[in-house]
C-alpha cells in the first residue's frame, strides 16, 4: 500500500529571488506504506495501530515536514541555472529516533539532491514510532519539489506536438495545472475522474489512498502512469539493522496495492483531465516526470 502525500509550499529569500521548496509528502511505511498525512488525522489512526515518528516537542507531521523545508536551502549554481525539479529522498527513524538509512529514490540533479539530503541529515532527534507500546523503526518518505517563481515568458497555450521519449527531471520550468501552483488541484481532479470511471468496475482506493507517477508530456498530456511501489531492499535492510523492532502491518490490515486494473483506469482518468502547461527546457515544452497521489476526499 502506498502512502499519500500531501503539498506545502513555502517561500524563501535567495538572492532577491522568490523561492518554493515544496515538500509534499511524508508516509511511513512498514511491511507496506500507511498514510501519515495530517490532513486525514480526522479519519482515525491507522490500521496498524502505530504512532508516527515526531519531533520532541509533538507538532506531528506537519512539524517533520517544516524541518526537512527550513533545512533544505536551494544550491545557488542551481539557482542560476534556474533548475527546477521534483525528487523522492527516503529515510528511516530508528528506535532510538535517530534518522539514518538515506537515500534518494527520484533524482532532480546532483546539487538538489545533496541539499535534500542534507535537510534529512540535519532533522533533530525525533520520538520513533511506536507500536505495541515499544518504539519501533520504520521508513519514511518525502517528495521534494524545487519550484522558482517569476519564471520566463512562455507561450499562452502548450505548443502541440508529439510527446517525447525522452523525460526530464531537471527543468527551467515547472508544470502548471488549471494556472494554480503545485498539484493538489491536479490530485484532486484526478480522483474525482477516477472515481466516476470507477462505478461498477470493482476498482477502489487504498483507505489511506495511494501514490502514482506518471508524465506529464510536452503538449501538456498526462501519461505513462505507474503505481509507485515499495522498495523491497530498503525493508530488507531496515529488518537486518534492527530485526524484529521495526513497523509491521497487523494480520487484519485489509489495505492492498491498487490492482493493475485500477491502476489503468487512473491512466484513464488522466487522459481526460485538462491540458497541462508543460515543463519548459531552454524555452521548449519537454517531457517531465510528476509524483502525485490520488485519496479518498474527506467526508
Amino acid at each position: 500500500m502506498n502512502s499519500t502525500y500531501s503539498e506545502v509550499i513555502m517561500l524563501k529569500n535567495f538572492t532577491k529571488k522568490k523561492i518554493k521548496i515544496g515538500v509534499v509528502m511524508l508516509g511511513l511505511a512498514g511491511v507496506g506504506r500507511v498514510n501519515a498525512q495530517t490532513e486525514l488525522a480526522t479519519v482515525g489512526p491507522p490500521a496498524t495501530s502505530i504512532r508516527l515518528p515526531q519531533l520532541v516537542e509533538g507538532g506531528g507531521d506537519a512539524a517533520i515536514v517544516r524541518a526537512i523545508q527550513l533545512g533544505v536551502r536551494y544550491p545557488k549554481q542551481a539557482l542560476r541555472d534556474a533548475a527546477q525539479g521534483q525528487c523522492l529522498v527516503t529515510f528511516a527513524v530508528a528506535p532510538s529516533g535517530q534518522v539514518c538509512q538515506i537515500k534518494m529514490k527520484y533524482s532532480v540533479r546532483a546539487d538538489l539532491d545533496t541539499a535534500v539530503v542534507q535537510a534529512v541529515r540535519q532533522l533533530p532527534h525525533l520520538q520513533p514510532a511506536m507500536q505495541h507500546g515499544r518504539p519501533v523503526a520504520c521508513l519514511m518518505s518525502a517528495p521534494v519539489t524545487f519550484v522558482i517563481s517569476n519564471p520566463p515568458r512562455l507561450p499562452r497555450h502548450p505548443l502541440p506536438g508529439i510527446d517525447s521519449v525522452h523525460v526530464y527531471t531537471t527543468v527551467t520550468y515547472m508544470p502548471v495545472y488549471q494556472g494554480q501552483p503545485g498539484f493538489q488541484q491536479l490530485s484532486a481532479d484526478l480522483m474525482v475522474e477516477y472515481l466516476r470511471l470507477s462505478q461498477g468496475t470493482g476498482c477502489f482506493v487504498p483507505r489511506y489512498g495511494t501514490s502514482v507517477v506518471m508524465t506529464v508530456g510536452p503538449s501538456g498530456t498526462l501519461y505513462d502512469v505507474r503505481l509507485l511501489k515499495d522498495d523491497k531492499t530498503e525493508m530488507a535492510a531496515l529488518e537486518a539493522q534492527f530485526g524484529d523492532q521495526i513497523a509491521k502491518q497487523e494480520p487484519s490490515e485489509e489495505e492492498k496495492e491498487l490492482p493493475e486494473a485500477c491502476v489503468a483506469q487512473v491512466a484513464e482518468a488522466a487522459r481526460h483531465l485538462p491540458r497541462l502547461t508543460p515543463a519548459y527546457v531552454d524555452g521548449q515544452p519537454v517531457a517531465m516526470r510528476l509524483l502525485l497521489s490520488i485519496r479518498m476526499p474527506r467526508p
